[in-house]
């Protein structure tokens, strides 16, 4: 009978000390669980970008720790004036104007449109549209600012002007044409002399890569519409504050070419003076 005493007595403590097992398993298990919560986990995979936490610190919720940054393939967020959004579509390939003219013809890579809003920003009027890239190579950067360029018309021949011959900073885009102009001088003797008429221009497709635009025809004060002729000559430089009228003189390319050299010598020397 004493021996069957102790024997309950021992079991009893056996099933105290699993009983105890079992409480301290579950508190572990809740310990794991809480030690879970206080993990920082990113949604990608990618590269670890800048740190903006110490050890000890105290973040608030929503606070930024760390960067992860996955460049494999980058998104390029642009916006667009309406005008130019309705020829805009997804899929349509995209380029870089700026970051291609420092790569090879290997390394040039193109992307395509992924995105175009729904609805223009109430602040600009212009509208959100997103083009993916690959970026295997890491030669696009993020967070930086780039041109984006997209072809959304094609021509295989137009007649097309420089930009630099356009003045766009009037009401409406205007050119300068230059014009023959015969008159007697004071000896009776005809004279042919060149001077300038303001038009305002109907511009067709732009290319931005060689910095010219087609030009469709020519309006006059009268809001008449005027061909195109190919023999025409725009002032390209210079024609800010040129009236109708006012006389000009023609120059051969060479001899233009000559004068910026030597206004640009004329700058370095007076730079050495200094």
């Amino acid at each position: 009978e004493k021996a069957s005493l102790v024997y309950k007595d021992a079991e009893a403590k056996r099933n105290a000390v699993l009983a105890k097992e079992k409480s301290l398993r579950a508190e572990l298990e809740a310990m794991d669980v809480q030690i879970e919560f206080h993990k920082l986990r990113t949604p990608i995979a990618g590269q670890l970008g800048t740190v903006q936490a110490v050890p000890g610190q105290t973040l608030a919720i929503g606070a930024t720790v760390a960067e992860v940054i996955d460049l494999d393939k980058i998104d390029v967020l642009c916006f667009v004036p309406a005008r130019a959004v309705a020829r805009l579509r997804l899929d349509q390939v995209a380029l870089f104007r700026d970051v291609e003219e420092s790569m090879s013809d290997a390394e040039k890579v193109e992307g395509h449109i992924v995105f175009i809003s729904d609805q223009a920003q109430a602040e600009t009027g212009t509208v959100a549209v997103k083009a993916r890239f690959p970026n295997r190579a890491r030669r696009l950067r993020a967070n930086t600012l780039v041109r984006l360029q997209v072809q959304t018309r094609h021509k295989d021949d137009c007649l097309s002007i420089p930009e630099e011959a356009l003045l766009e900073d009037q009401e409406k885009t205007a050119v300068l044409v230059v014009e023959t102009k015969k008159e007697k001088n004071e000896k009776g003797e005809e004279e042919e002399k060149q001077v300038v008429h303001r038009f305002q221009v109907e511009l067709g497709v732009r290319d931005r890569a060689k910095r010219k635009v087609e030009i469709l025809g020519l309006i006059d004060a009268k809001e008449k519409k005027l061909p195109v002729e190919k023999d025409m000559l725009f002032v390209k430089e210079g024609g800010h504050g040129l009236e109708d009228d006012d006389e000009v003189t023609l120059k051969k390319e060479e001899e233009h070419e000559e004068h910026k050299e030597g206004e640009a010598k004329k700058e370095e020397h007076k730079e050495g003076e200094k």
